[in-house]
Formats: C-alpha cells, sequence, structure tokens
C-alpha cells in the first residue's frame, strides 16, 4: 500500500485548496448541437495574434480526459468548433501554443454554443514582477516524524510571461528556484517531478514552467519528511517576494512560533484539532523561520475543553481516517488562506465544492490502496484541478 503523504498530504493540498476558493455555479441542461467558438487575444500592449497556429480543444467528464480536437486560429483571431453535440454536457478547455508557451481558456461546460476565449502573452527573462502570492505549508506529525507538504502559488504582475532563465543547455530554462532542509527525506512532488518539470536535486530545485500575468498562474507544491525534535527549525529563503504565508499543524501539542509568525487559533474537526498559523509578507531573499515548540497550554487546555471525549478510548488512525483528516484541515486551511487573500469575511464552502472534496478523498484512497496506476492518478487528479482552477481569483 503507498503511503498516504502523496494521496492527501501533497496531492489533496493542491486541489482542496483550489476547490475551497470555488465560486459555485449550476450546470445547465446541455440543448442544442454542440459549437464552441472564442477569440485569442494578446494582453501584452503591441503584441501579435498567431495567426494560422493550431488550437485544441480538449475534453474531460468528471476526472477523466475524453477527447480531442483540433482546429485553425483564423489571422483575425478567432477560432470556432462545430458538430460537438455528441460531448454535449462535458466540460472542455480550448488551448493554443504560442512562443513556446501553452495557454487556455477557462473550463466551460459544452450547452448549445459556448465561448471560450484565450488570452496570450509576449515573453520576458526578467524576474523583477514575479512573486509568490501565497505560501501554504501543511505540517502532520505522525510519531517522531514530521510530514511537511508546501504548496506556492506563484504570480505575475507584469504584462508578459516570465519564462525564466536558460540554463545553457538549451533544453531548459528555470523561473523560481526552491530548497527543502538538508536532513529531509522523502523529497515527493505532486505530477512533474525532477527532470520532468524541476531542475535540480533532492536539496534544491527549480521549476521550468512559464508564469503568465495574473494572479496564482502557476502552482508548485513538494513533500518531505524531517525527524522532529523540540526546538526544530524550519528556515525559507526564496528569491521572489512572498505576500502571506498559512500554516496548519495537525494536532494540539505541537506548536510554532517565529518572527513574524502569528498564531490563528486552533480548529476542531472531525478527527481532531489542528492549529492554524500566518506570517508574510517577505521581500525577496529574506527568510521566514518557524521554530517547533510544544503547544501553548492554555491553548491545549481549551481545544481539548472543546473536543468531546471518546467514550470508545484513544483515538486510532488507519490510511482511511488520515485521508479524512487531510481533507478536512485542508479545506479549513484554504478557508484561512482565502480570509488573508480575501481581508474580508469568508464564505461558507458551496455545496459543489464539498462534492468534489469527497472525489478527491475517494481518488486518493483508491491510489493508496493501489486501485491506480501513477498514470491513472495523476490523469484523473489533472482533470480535476484544471476544471476548478478557474475559480482562484485573479488579478487580471
Amino acid at each position: 500500500m503507498r503511503r498516504l503523504t502523496r494521496g492527501w498530504l501533497l496531492g489533496g493540498a493542491v486541489a482542496l485548496l483550489l476547490c475551497a476558493l470555488w465560486t459555485s455555479r449550476v450546470a445547465a441542461q446541455a440543448t442544442g448541437d454542440g459549437v464552441v467558438t472564442g477569440s485569442v487575444t494578446n494582453g501584452t500592449p503591441g503584441g501579435t495574434i498567431p495567426g494560422g497556429s493550431p488550437v485544441t480543444l480538449r475534453f474531460f467528464s468528471g476526472a477523466e480526459w475524453t477527447n480531442t480536437y483540433t482546429s485553425t486560429l483564423e489571422a483575425e483571431g478567432t477560432f470556432r468548433f462545430a458538430d460537438l453535440e455528441a460531448e454535449a454536457g462535458n466540460d472542455f478547455m480550448a488551448r493554443i501554443v504560442y512562443q513556446d508557451v501553452t495557454y487556455y481558456s477557462e473550463p466551460t461546460n459544452l450547452d448549445g454554443e459556448v465561448v471560450a476565449d484565450i488570452r496570450i502573452y509576449e515573453t520576458t527573462d526578467d524576474p523583477s514582477l514575479v512573486q509568490i502570492d501565497q505560501a501554504h505549508l501543511f505540517i502532520v506529525p505522525t510519531g517522531d516524524m514530521l510530514q511537511i507538504a508546501e504548496y506556492y502559488l506563484l504570480g505575475n504582475t507584469g504584462e508578459r510571461t516570465y519564462i525564466g532563465a536558460d540554463q545553457g543547455d538549451g533544453d531548459w530554462r528555470t523561473t523560481v528556484a526552491f530548497t527543502v532542509p538538508p536532513a529531509a527525506v522523502g523529497l515527493a512532488f505532486d505530477g512533474l517531478g525532477l527532470g520532468e518539470r524541476f531542475v535540480g536535486g533532492a536539496t534544491s530545485f527549480a521549476d521550468s514552467l512559464p508564469i503568465p500575468p495574473g494572479t496564482a498562474t502557476i502552482d508548485v507544491d513538494f513533500s518531505y519528511e524531517l525527524t522532529y525534535e523540540e526546538g526544530l527549525e524550519l528556515t525559507r529563503e526564496l528569491s521572489v517576494p512572498v505576500k502571506s504565508v498559512v500554516i496548519i499543524v495537525n494536532g494540539s501539542e505541537i506548536g510554532l512560533e517565529g518572527p513574524g509568525v502569528e498564531f490563528g487559533g486552533m480548529m476542531d474537526t472531525q478527527m481532531g484539532p489542528a492549529a492554524s498559523y500566518t506570517a508574510g509578507p517577505y521581500p525577496a531573499g529574506v527568510p521566514f523561520m518557524l521554530r517547533f515548540v510544544p503547544q501553548d497550554s492554555d491553548v491545549s487546555a481549551s481545544m481539548e475543553a472543546a473536543v468531546p471525549a471518546d467514550p470508545s478510548g484513544p483515538r486510532q488512525r488507519d490510511p482511511g481516517s488520515e485521508a479524512l483528516i487531510g481533507g478536512v484541515i485542508l479545506v479549513v486551511a484554504a478557508l484561512v488562506a482565502y480570509q488573508v487573500w480575501q481581508a474580508q469575511p469568508t464564505p461558507p464552502m458551496p455545496d459543489a465544492a464539498r462534492d468534489t472534496v469527497a472525489d478527491i478523498v475517494a481518488l486518493d484512497e483508491r491510489y493508496a490502496n493501489d486501485d491506480l496506476t501513477d498514470q491513472e492518478y495523476e490523469r484523473k487528479q489533472a482533470a480535476i484541478k484544471h476544471k476548478v482552477r478557474s475559480y482562484l481569483p485573479r488579478g487580471r
């Protein structure tokens, strides 16, 4: 059986965070012939439109990719797909590649004739307008180890897609670099890893995906383990500014402290308590440090009073309950992040997002139980992530 660190701590962190930022919509009944029209616009002043380039339409139903269709972009920047009635009711995205960067339309449901526009940009190798819009750390103590997932939403406040620096071999350009503590073990990525998307080694690596303009246009997520000891320090230093940091620690025994780190309160979930912390912003190159300490006694006592005693005895964790713990905690973490981002009261999560959370937990459990291959798991998870990603708050 696979460890669930990948199942919910890593993969679940990504999808559940996106689901919690969901804006509810009701899918209409599909009617009429299936037609998709759209236009490609260049968001960079003076940018060109690549007339004659192929435009791809890719459908997915639930968590399964289904069919792909290809058309050609007209000189004025429009495209059209017709006779798609067999796909009625399914979701899709339109895609175009411009200057070696792939751009997508927002995920859309095919209901009659619909519009799917795509915005492209010119490119730049200047990193000065790249930032981390939100950084999230999810920490789960397990015996004498800490399972840590780090999830970053990267954005670009400029008007050109940042393509990174050429590594000199003609094959790779890298954008933002990351490190993990030297003592970390079990480094894992969500989706493509070292040698596929990331360049580097087990303790230092850089992303190769371009970063388009906008808020939270690219996500980076990875996990690892550290041996826990009281006073352990975790320092993160990044080469781009960090606007905000949200940290969630499972349980009520281990707390955090550090310069600029603020305790956000304890949360009572069905599977136990979790502590939230916030920090930031941090300029580029300025580290933020977390120190692991025993949870404050007053906080622990108040949390114990709020959690009903279990008459059946001490709580036992199994793989299924670990997945549920992850789902509950990460949903709450996402709501905290949403509140930090919007600086206003957080609305309840819509029913549609809750249903998607249940689908993700079920998918992760299937993967943990070896019911899915790596390729099947990544394909299904990617479909969900792409579908919900459009509901993230965007800067432009």
